[in-house]
């Protein structure tokens, strides 16, 4: 059973951790193996480091985990409140251990995010951006009921590659709750 909670400055060696394993399991053969093994976890350290180091009151996203009994982080998710004037709340990262997908923490996680939301702010969209090669996450948010708004193509990296990316949209965090709490029945 996991607990979901805010995340604190003890979390940030295992919010790197979690978030450069499962990055490198879902995208390899969609990015450059390159970058996966290379500056990923550098990047990846100094973000959580400035996110999660940021005091709670002033910082401009909601930064939670799902923590196991013997105090390992399943899963996180950053969730950035009106971050678009025309898609909505923006939920930033959603990684879940690898070993964990399929029971359910993802769906806990964006729950428990989209709650904490300002008063009045369920009735706003929500979007992320997902690579269009990653088909399991793609059929996690199908099921959650999201729509692919766009496809963008991104400048191609260093080595050439260039990874399209798709917008995924719920037309309220509202409706994105009801069709959560409908999956998980």
């Amino acid at each position: 059973m996991e607990t979901i909670r805010h995340a604190v400055r003890r979390d940030i060696d295992a919010v790197t951790a979690l978030h450069v394993t499962s990055s490198r399991r879902a995208y390899r053969g969609i990015v450059a193996d390159a970058y996966l093994d290379g500056p990923l976890a550098a990047e990846r350290a100094a973000l959580w480091l400035e996110r999660i180091t940021v005091d709670p009151e002033t910082r401009n996203c909601i930064i939670l985990v799902a923590e196991t009994d013997d105090r390992q982080i399943a899963g996180l998710i950053c969730l950035v409140p009106h971050e678009d004037a025309r898609w909505g709340h923006f939920i930033n990262n959603l990684h879940i251990d690898p070993e964990r997908k399929g029971r359910g923490i993802g769906a806990a996680l964006l729950r428990a995010a989209l709650e904490k939301l300002p008063v009045g702010s369920l009735g706003a969209p929500v979007h992320l951006l997902v690579y269009e090669a990653n088909h399991p996450a793609r059929a996690v948010y199908d099921r959650w009921g999201g729509a692919v708004a766009e496809r963008i193509e991104p400048a191609a990296e260093g080595d050439g590659k260039a990874a399209p990316l798709l917008r995924y949209v719920w037309p309220t965090a509202e409706g994105l709750l009801a069709r959560i709490a409908r999956v998980a029945a």
